[in-house]
């Protein structure tokens, strides 16, 4: 487990398009056994995927103007990084 996550950070990392279709391909493939289990637990009602809330709503900090100015302050700072400016 900690090697395959070693690669999928490292792939979204360096943005290697490439080496995520590779990865796909070689173990992407959902086998009837495991597609079987998880219609199974579907059935149950038992959740198979972990789901983080998570942004300045979650933590109550949506009306804080020092929130608002450290988000568009980053946005800004995001952009002119993406576009050079």
């Amino acid at each position: 487990m900690d090697e395959l996550s070693a690669i999928i950070i490292k792939l979204q990392g360096d943005g290697d398009y490439n080496g995520v279709v590779k990865l796909l391909k070689q173990m992407g493939d959902v086998d009837n056994q495991l597609k079987t289990d998880l219609e199974k637990l579907n059935n149950a009602g038992i959740p198979v995927d972990i789901y983080f809330d998570q942004g300045v709503e979650v933590l109550g900090l949506l009306g804080n103007d020092n929130i608002k100015l450290i988000l568009n302050y980053n946005s800004i700072n995001y952009f002119c990084t993406f576009l050079k400016c």
